[in-house]
């Protein structure tokens, strides 16, 4: 664990670095502290308000949108769950550093354990890939730049992978979205059939990503160079 809180520190610094910058423009001016229109931040979730603002957002959509899990378990509007206290969360602002996203990875040696494997579809099925951990809780709750908060925390989930050592991702989803996330040029491959779990028809599927950045620096430059740039802001 003293790998992953140096690199939170190591981003968190960065992230706050920028708003601290924002912050001093904004006195030069003799105004209040005012973000371009056109930018979204992205960090580790790491205080207290940070992680409640990740856990408001998935009690929006998985309990109060989707219903996939009951209002009542989670009196206090944040949706937690027993894999919070080791996770790593992701959270995306907005230009006026209102939270408009989160993703979980959830990291384990004996992965086995992780939550994915209990899909009904893996029943019976031995699943062993190195260095492998789950994403979960993937949430935009601002359909403004929706799709710019999408590759945005894929970035930054690349860059947190790579400093976590991690080479696959697992992660459970609707097949319709599965197939979307290729086309932010993460490509999942489903390793079981669809079967009825967390309240709707999804699958288990996974990311190979050495494979998928071989595929950028071969074929995809475009990808590449976005995935590579720095990761706790994008412009759209």
């Amino acid at each position: 664990m003293a790998n992953v809180s140096h690199y939170i520190s190591d981003v968190n610094r960065k992230f706050y670095k920028l708003l601290f910058y924002l912050i001093y423009k904004s006195q030069q001016n003799s105004q209040k502290m005012e973000t371009k229109h056109n930018e979204l931040y992205f960090k580790i979730a790491q205080s207290q308000s940070e992680l409640q603002s990740c856990y408001r957002m998935r009690y929006q959509v998985y309990c109060q949108e989707k219903h996939w899990l009951s209002s009542t378990d989670f009196p206090t509007g944040f949706e937690t769950d027993e894999y919070d206290d080791k996770a790593v969360n992701l959270i995306a602002y907005d230009e006026e550093f209102k939270s408009v996203g989160t993703l979980r990875i959830l990291q384990g040696k004996d992965y086995n354990k992780l939550p994915f494997i209990s899909h009904p579809g893996l029943k019976g099925k031995q699943v062993k890939y190195p260095n492998l951990s789950e994403v979960s809780r993937f949430i935009v709750t601002s359909e403004k730049n929706k799709n710019h908060i999408l590759k945005g925390l894929l970035r930054l989930c690349y860059h947190t992978g790579k400093k976590l050592g991690i080479d696959y991702y697992a992660f459970v989803s609707e097949p319709g979205l599965i197939r979307f996330l290729g086309r932010y040029k993460y490509y999942f491959d489903p390793i079981c059939t669809p079967a009825k779990y967390y309240g709707g028809f999804t699958l288990a599927a996974i990311c190979d990503m050495k494979k998928t950045e071989s595929i950028w620096k071969k074929h995809d430059h475009q990808a590449l160079n976005f995935y590579m740039a720095e990761a706790s802001m994008l412009t759209t």
